[in-house]
């Protein structure tokens, strides 16, 4: 039953550095991957960006795959002492209220956010 969150995180600790293309973690390297696989952008969906690539919001699915799925079976391996705690304790009703209403609040906070500062920038004469 362990098997699964030990080889997820003995995956994405192999892992931890394929987007710099060395495999370890951290300062620890085991080894290099092929600069083959790092020639578009295709691959870098996967875990491979090529070297001119930039984006302020990347995340690869190699190695953070592996740290999703070892949360997974963590999870499944809690799940009797979880199954314990009472859902309707942990419950908000106003935050419940919003997440039922999350796309129109998502769809409107842009514009009232940049509102805000726009106005507030033109009383500040800016």
């Amino acid at each position: 039953m362990g098997v699964g969150p030990a080889a997820s995180a003995a995956l994405f600790t192999l892992l931890r550095n394929v987007n710099q293309g060395t495999l370890g973690f951290e300062d620890w390297t085991l080894g290099t991957v092929p600069e083959g696989l790092y020639r578009n952008l295709l691959t870098a969906y996967i875990g491979f960006p090529p070297p001119d690539f930039f984006s302020t919001d990347y995340f690869s699915l190699l190695p953070w795959l592996f740290l999703f799925l070892a949360g997974h079976f963590l999870r499944r391996l809690l799940a009797g002492p979880m199954e314990r705690l009472d859902p309707d304790a942990l419950r908000c009703p106003p935050l419940c209220a919003l997440g039922r209403q999350s796309l129109p609040v998502y769809m409107l906070h842009q514009p009232v956010v940049y509102g805000v500062l726009l106005g507030g920038a033109a009383l500040l004469g800016r």
